[in-house]
């Protein structure tokens, strides 16, 4: 997901930080009752996105793409 569809869907950005060579990353968080989910993007210092990943209660989500996470969203939600 981009920053955009991460505001979209009730995420909250929370901070950037520095990697080696100048690359940086900016972290989201969405809290749903007890669940608290954590969306990481890795950028170079161009600013392309490398990497992205998700975080559920701290552990991290193996290779989930958009539609697992915005349905994950989704059956917490209700």
């Amino acid at each position: 997901m981009n920053e955009h569809e991460l505001k979209e869907n009730g995420f909250t950005f929370q901070s950037k930080g520095k990697l080696d060579g100048g690359e940086y990353y900016k972290w989201w968080k969405l809290k749903i009752r007890d669940i608290i989910i954590c969306y990481t993007i890795e950028y170079t210092a161009e600013n392309d996105a490398i990497t992205e990943y998700c975080e559920v209660n701290e552990h991290k989500l193996k290779n989930p793409t958009k539609r697992d996470i915005l349905t994950l969203i989704r059956i917490l939600g209700n």
